[in-house]
């Protein structure tokens, strides 16, 4: 093993942990949440509003999940998957953020400054992966299976 497959193992191993903290994350937000399903009212706001994001964060939570998973053993699902995932999810973010009142209506109102740190913590978020996953070298380590093997 040379000491840039070696590099590059390592490098895939930390964009799975980062999946699984994103997962962890996700379920965080989910346990938030949960106290707010089923109320009248809350301070998060309308409940149909609450209930599908807590859906999609649950679908995140699993899908950074099996994605770690997948990035951990270097099958190439996970990370294509990732590559999906994490596209949708920062972009959901980026939206959230830059215009809070177009998915979900929102009270919060940012300072311009919290708004461009955002926006470059979610779109950093998005084109690092999608930089590092789709390197010549970091591709080829990832395991593709043959026609006969699906």
């Amino acid at each position: 093993m040379t000491l840039t497959t070696h590099i590059s193992n390592w490098g895939v191993r930390i964009v799975a942990l980062w999946s699984l903290a994103l997962a962890f994350l996700a379920f965080a937000y989910i346990l938030h949440l949960t106290s707010a399903v089923g109320l009248s009212s809350n301070e998060l706001g309308d409940q149909l509003q609450v209930w599908i994001i807590l859906v999609m964060n649950i679908l995140f939570c699993l899908g950074f999940l099996v994605c770690s998973y997948g990035l951990w053993f270097r099958h190439n699902w996970g990370r294509l998957g990732f590559l999906w995932v994490i596209g949708i999810w920062s972009g959901f973010n980026l939206i959230a953020v830059l215009d809070p009142g177009v998915l979900f209506t929102t009270s919060q109102n940012y300072s311009t400054t919290t708004l461009a740190l955002n926006g470059l913590r979610f779109a950093a978020t998005l084109l690092i992966p999608l930089w590092y996953l789709n390197r010549p070298q970091i591709k080829s380590i990832f395991v593709i299976p043959q026609p006969s093997e699906l």
